[in-house]
C-alpha cells in the first residue's frame, strides 16, 4: 500500500490530469459554522412547538439518538397510519395520540426547521471560494484551455457551492431556470454550455413545491408562504423519497454521469459517511463497471462495517478505489489547500 505521502501525491496528479466529479457531504459544510447532527437535533426539539413539539419529544423519549432516528419512526408510524382500513388513523407513541394529519404536518414543520437552522448559520464561504477557484482554473497559467465540464453532486441543502460559483463568474446551472426565484427545468442539465453542473440529490434550503401541484421553485425568503419545503430530511425513507420528482431525474443524472466516462475521470468525494444506500450503490456499480472512473475517498476513518472497507476487500471495486485516511486532509479546507497545490 503506498504510503500517505504517495498518497497524497497520486491525488493531486488525479486532480491535475483527469475529468472531475466532486460528490460533497455535510462535513463540507462544517467549514463555516453549520451544525453537526447532534446540534441540529438540539435545536429542532428545542424550537418545534405545539403539536410538532408533542411528536417530536414522544418519538425521542421512545427511541432517543437523533434527528435522523426521530424522523425514521416518524415516517414509520405514518406508513402504519396510511395502510389502516379502518376508519381511525390515530397513532398512540408513548402513551400520546396523534392523528395522522398531526405526523404528516410534524414531518413538514421539522424539515422547516432544519432548513432555517442550517440557513441561519450560513457565512461568507471563504473556503468554498477557495475551492471553486481551485478546481476551475487553467491547469497551466497563462494559457488557454478548453475547461472540462465540473459536476458536482451535492448533499447538503445549503448552498454555498452555487454561491461560490456565482461568486467567481462559473456557469452553472441546477435545474433551475431564473434568478433569485426560479422554477425546474431539468431539461437544463442536457445544454453543453455550462461550466459546471450541480445536482442537490437531496434537495435545497430555497426549494419548494407549490402546493397541490408538481410544480418546483426556488424561492427567497420574501416570496415563501406555505409552500412545502423540498428537502430529503435525514432519515431511513431518504431512498423512498428520491424515488420522486424532482429526485428521480437528480438521480438518473448522478448514476448515469458515473456510468458513461469517455475520459479518464475521477470522483472525490469529500465530507460524507456512506450513510445513504441510495447513493453508495450507483459508486459501486461505477466501481465495478467503469473503467473509466478512479475513485477517491476522502475520510477521517473507515469502519470495518462501511461500505468503503467492503469496496476496499472486494476485487471487482478496489482496482480503482484510493483511500485517505487518518490524515488532515480530509478535512474539506485542508483538501482545498491540496488542489490548491496541483500543478
Amino acid at each position: 500500500m503506498a504510503d500517505e505521502n504517495d498518497q497524497l501525491e497520486n491525488i493531486q496528479n488525479l486532480f491535475s490530469s483527469t475529468e472531475k466529479l466532486f460528490l460533497l457531504g455535510a462535513g463540507c459544510s462544517v467549514c463555516v459554522g453549520l451544525p453537526v447532527m447532534e446540534k441540529l437535533t438540539e435545536n429542532v426539539l428545542g424550537k418545534a412547538t405545539g403539536k410538532t413539539c408533542e411528536i417530536l419529544n414522544a418519538i425521542n423519549d421512545e427511541v432517543g439518538g437523533n434527528i435522523e432516528n426521530i424522523l425514521s419512526q416518524l415516517n414509520n408510524y405514518i406508513a402504519v397510519a396510511s395502510k389502516r382500513i379502518a376508519a381511525s388513523t390515530d397513532i398512540q407513541i408513548n402513551n400520546f395520540i396523534f392523528e395522522k394529519k398531526e405526523l404528516k404536518a410534524a414531518v413538514q414543520e421539522a424539515k422547516k426547521l432544519i432548513a432555517t437552522d442550517i440557513e441561519a448559520a450560513l457565512k461568507t464561504p471563504t473556503h468554498h471560494l477557495d475551492f471553486v477557484k481551485a478546481v476551475h482554473r487553467t491547469q497551466r497559467p497563462g494559457r488557454k484551455t478548453n475547461a472540462p465540464l465540473i459536476y458536482y453532486f451535492i448533499l447538503n441543502y445549503d448552498t454555498l457551492i452555487e454561491d461560490a460559483l456565482g461568486s467567481e463568474g462559473i456557469s452553472y446551472t441546477d435545474g433551475m431556470l431564473g434568478g433569485a426565484t426560479a422554477y425546474w427545468t431539468p431539461n437544463l442539465f442536457d445544454k453543453n454550455y455550462f461550466q459546471a453542473k450541480v445536482l442537490k440529490l437531496h434537495g435545497s434550503l430555497d426549494w419548494y413545491r407549490k402546493p397541490d401541484t408538481e410544480d418546483i421553485r426556488r424561492l427567497p425568503k420574501h416570496m415563501r408562504t406555505d409552500e412545502p419545503q423540498l428537502i430529503i430530511a435525514p432519515a431511513e425513507s431518504k431512498y423512498a423519497e428520491t424515488q420522486a420528482h424532482p429526485y428521480t431525474t437528480l438521480m438518473a443524472q448522478f448514476r448515469d454521469v458515473l456510468t458513461r466516462s469517455h475520459k479518464d475521470t475521477t470522483l472525490f468525494i469529500i465530507g460524507y459517511g456512506f450513510g445513504d444506500a441510495h447513493i453508495n450503490k450507483h459508486i459501486e456499480q461505477a466501481l465495478k463497471f467503469n473503467e473509466k472512473l478512479t475513485v477517491v475517498v476522502l475520510a477521517k476513518a473507515v469502519p470495518d462495517d462501511s461500505p468503503v472497507a467492503n469496496w476496499q476487500d472486494d476485487d471487482d471495486t478496489n482496482k480503482r478505489l484510493i483511500v485517505l485516511k487518518d490524515d488532515e486532509s480530509w478535512k474539506f479546507e485542508n483538501f482545498t489547500k491540496l488542489i490548491g497545490e496541483s500543478e
